[in-house]
């Protein structure tokens, strides 16, 4: 019996991932077909948000948890994407990370994986405006601060961002996203620290009240 719910439950998540890489392939191939850049990079964008997902359900897939993620390899495996999807040539971005033997569950995680996107693609895009501008760095840590509360920071050394930081624009989705994700999903904060470049931190519970 438990034998064949682990079986069950490896499937979900196997054709979970499938049903979304799917997805992301068809935004890519709209992408090919459209000459605007704009619109182009809008599809790029989206398809990376979904791409974010399945990785969360391709880890779960291949752990022997089923409700829970190393959330070390799996910010991994998306920076490594967005790298690849926002090559610069010239003087590549360096990605560090600095994270603890932390798992999390599906729900927190899904979560943490979209606002990591968001924030790194928006310092891949923005934070540094001379392609070949040297040492280049988005650092990503995610530290408990109790044994209840995560901290999760995204820090860039780029041209930081315009101030005053509107959060609740549609015309700034990306910020946006992270402002709803972070208060609305994970019942958390978010805020901007003041100094060089971008420095975000987004704190929010283990465990929180989904009800």
């Amino acid at each position: 019996s438990v034998s064949e719910k682990d079986l069950l439950l490896k499937e979900v998540h196997h054709r979970v991932k499938n049903n979304l890489q799917v997805i992301a392939s068809l935004l890519g191939l709209q992408k090919a077909g459209i000459t605007d850049e704009r619109e182009a990079q809008t599809l790029e964008e989206f398809r990376n948000r979904v791409n974010s997902m399945a990785l969360v359900h391709d880890a779960l897939y291949r752990s022997s948890e089923f409700d829970n993620i190393d959330i070390a390899t799996y910010v991994v495996g998306l920076t490594d994407k967005l790298q690849v999807a926002f090559k610069q040539a010239d003087a590549p971005v360096k990605l560090v990370t600095d994270i603890p033997e932390i798992t999390l569950s599906v729900d927190i995680a899904v979560p943490c994986g979209l606002m990591i996107n968001e924030l790194v693609t928006n310092a891949l895009k923005y934070a540094f405006p001379d392609p070949a501008q040297s040492n280049k760095t988005i650092f990503i840590r995610i530290s408990k601060i109790t044994t209840d509360d995560v901290r999760m920071e995204v820090i860039d050394n780029g041209v930081g961002i315009p101030e005053p930081v509107v959060w609740d624009s549609v015309h700034s989705l990306g910020l946006y996203l992270v402002k709803l994700l972070s208060e609305g999903q994970l019942m958390g904060s978010v805020k901007l620290l003041s100094g060089e470049g971008s420095h975000f931190v987004i704190e929010f519970p283990l465990h929180p009240n989904f009800d």
